[in-house]
């Protein structure tokens, strides 16, 4: 029995020291996503929780962005090593001498809706001169081309994050994300042929949004590659087990003090799950085709956000 003991406790030790020595070799690094808890970020949350970031090597500790400090500040400040945004919102930087690349790109279609009430608005001409509202920042580009494309001299309102003004009438209609405002507009008691949608992807405008981007200057491609396979290998779970991932929605939004609406998360992480794997497309995993980031440059320079050019191979530094 003693013989049994002391090789027992010979074990556990070792099995310590292992543990202690592999948790010393982890690389520390800070991701900072681009709004607050939602299920827009459930394969982060399972990345941590599941131990996946930590097999790949990585100790990673995550801050989400808030109305007061965006994912980019906390990037460009050093106070991030990875942040996650929208294209046309690192284009923009990128043309501002921001030294940023994006290293891994996780949206593959674009997911924004413009939202009217069918009984002013049925069809694309019957939105000429009406107001449109639209977030205040990193939202008016696609719009504004897609009013260029149809001659329709819209009206832009800028709108805060709610989605009250179209409600009460305010406004002709509202730029919406398909994975959240759209569906809390069906919650707030409207009915889907209540409402007109116009799918920009389908007009012409379909660029991808949410990517993972870090500093050029702290570029290295092993250790990059190894953080961009951990995230995908996380979504990859966060998809396959839905229930696991909106507990730990739940968790994070709850630690955040922000309602928790089971459904309108359930909803969102379909639809993030849709955006993610656009089966008639070709591409790998991770990978931001050059012929979408061309869509987004091509549509930015049309409105004069592009201050300084810039190419794809300085852009992009990813999955080929």
């Amino acid at each position: 029995m003693r013989k049994f003991l002391k090789y027992f406790i010979i074990i556990v030790l070792v099995s310590l020291n292992n543990l202690s020595f592999a948790q010393s070799n982890l690389k520390e690094v800070t991701l900072a996503v681009h709004w607050l808890p939602q299920a827009q970020f459930a394969g982060y949350y399972i990345g941590l929780e599941k131990g996946i970031y930590k097999k790949h090597g990585f100790d990673v500790k995550l801050l989400h962005s808030s109305p007061n400090i965006t994912a980019q500040e906390l990037l460009l400040d050093g106070k991030a090593d990875f942040a996650t945004m929208f294209l046309t919102t690192a284009i923009i930087l990128k043309s501002n001498n921001a030294p940023i690349v994006n290293v891994g790109q996780l949206s593959q279609k674009c997911g924004q809706v413009l939202v009217a009430k069918k009984n002013n608005i049925n069809d694309v001409s019957d939105l000429k001169g009406k107001k449109v509202g639209v977030w205040r920042s990193g939202f008016d580009e696609i719009l504004m081309s897609f009013s260029d494309k149809y001659e329709l001299n819209i009206e832009l309102v800028l709108i805060s994050s709610t989605i009250n003004l179209f409600l009460f009438g305010g406004i002709d209609a509202m730029t919406t994300m398909w994975f959240n405002e759209y569906h809390s507009i069906i919650n707030a008691g409207f009915d889907k042929d209540e409402l007109t949608t116009f799918f920009l992807a389908d007009y012409g405008f379909d660029i991808p949004e949410d990517g993972i981007y870090m500093l050029e200057n702290r570029f290295d491609k092993e250790t990059t590659a190894k953080f961009v396979a951990a995230t995908l290998e996380a979504w990859e779970y966060t998809f396959t087990n839905k229930d696991e991932a909106i507990e730990l929605v739940k968790k994070e939004m709850k630690e955040k003090f922000i309602p928790f609406n089971k459904p309108h998360q359930y909803w969102m992480l379909n639809r993030i799950h849709d955006l993610f794997n656009i089966m008639e497309k070709k591409y790998k995993p991770g990978q931001l085709l050059e012929s979408d980031f061309e869509t987004a440059y091509e549509v930015l320079s049309q409105h004069n956000r592009i201050r300084n050019g810039f190419t794809f191979e300085n852009f992009y530094f990813g999955i080929k």
